[in-house]
């Protein structure tokens, strides 16, 4: 009997455009990061506007990967990696998305 699969619907009523400039912002900061005032703060408004839990992986700095880090070898911590590079992907594609040029 196949399984039903469920679809996390909630994500994408986290994605609100503010989110998606807070990402921009983020994804733009030169590596290492130096971290300001200002980006600080931004920082903190992404990850409150997405509910983000101080204990996940974060969306923009540590998910910009396809494969979780090789140290990350515990189960539950590499299942919220695989959550947090969902976001990630679901933030790049909105982000794409408000970046397109209007249809002709």
């Amino acid at each position: 009997m196949p399984l039903k699969r469920r679809i996390d619907k909630s994500r994408s009523g986290r994605i609100t455009p503010r989110a998606v400039v807070l990402f921009e912002y983020l994804v733009r900061l030169p590596r290492p990061v130096k971290w300001t005032e200002d980006a600080r703060n931004l920082e903190l408004e992404f990850e409150v506007t997405l509910g983000l839990q101080p204990h996940w992986p974060h969306p923009v700095f540590d998910c910009d990967h396809d494969e979780p880090p090789m140290w990350m070898d515990d189960p539950d911590r590499r299942a919220d990696w695989c959550h947090m590079r969902e976001l990630r992907l679901d933030l790049e594609d909105a982000l794409q998305e408000r970046n397109l040029p209007p249809a002709a």
